[in-house]
């Protein structure tokens, strides 16, 4: 599996978010960087085929994404930014009820994502009583289920305390093997600790795609 991005613009009105965006992502585990109006969620819109480009082409597995959409959205998971589930569901029966539409045969998977991510003492609670760390929890649960082959997250531990990134990045690790997973932070512990390649963008372009180890080194003084 693997996506390749080619000359990918996208401006809003005047505002320019992604300018001439190259890149190729193979199965693994990718920060992506940038301080806020840098392009990351507009990226990841892309990538998930939420937001049209202007210009560029996308390809997943080779073919062009305007020729696989069907097979690109059934084989990936996406978490938004912002998270607005009804308060009177709960998360079982959001994971559920989204588990009936991905056909998704597997008995389990609810449980041990909600087990794996520490929610299963307030699985049957409504949301209008979860805190905000159990709600993106909930949302990050709703993206790995059905095992995507593609993940795409944004602003991943947003609101989370450290016993809470710690079950995300367990989670990730499990679960890595041949996926790609991408995901936005504004935490160096994260990036630091959980992954091996980074990307940062800077008013919509791509100012360092490699190793993380060698972030510093190509971009001195460079703040998360």
């Amino acid at each position: 599996m693997e996506l390749r991005i080619r000359e990918l613009s996208k401006s809003y009105g005047t505002q320019v978010a992604l300018r001439n965006v190259n890149l190729d992502f193979q199965p693994g585990t990718i920060a992506l960087l940038g301080p806020n109006g840098s392009g990351k969620t507009t990226l990841l819109r892309c990538l998930a085929s939420l937001t049209r480009p202007d210009h560029g082409q996308l390809w997943f597995d080779g073919i062009p994404y305007r020729r696989n959409l069907k097979l690109l959205r059934s084989q990936c998971g996406y978490l938004p930014q912002e998270l607005d589930f009804p308060h009177n569901l709960t998360p079982r029966q959001l994971l559920e009820y989204l588990g009936t539409l991905k056909n998704i045969s597997e008995s389990g998977q609810v449980d041990y994502l909600l087990s794996a991510l520490g929610l299963k003492s307030v699985a049957d609670r409504p949301f209008g009583r979860l805190s905000g760390g159990q709600i993106r929890l909930t949302g990050i649960a709703q993206a790995f289920l059905g095992k995507p082959s593609l993940l795409l997250l944004d602003e991943l531990t947003r609101g989370l305390d450290v016993e809470e990134r710690e079950r995300v990045f367990a989670l990730a690790r499990k679960s890595s093997s041949g996926r790609l997973i991408v995901f936005s932070t504004h935490d160096p512990p994260d990036v630091e600790r959980f992954t091996e390649q980074a990307i940062v963008l800077q008013q919509g372009r791509v100012i360092f795609s490699g190793k993380t180890e060698d972030l510093h080194h190509h971009i001195p003084g460079y703040h998360f």
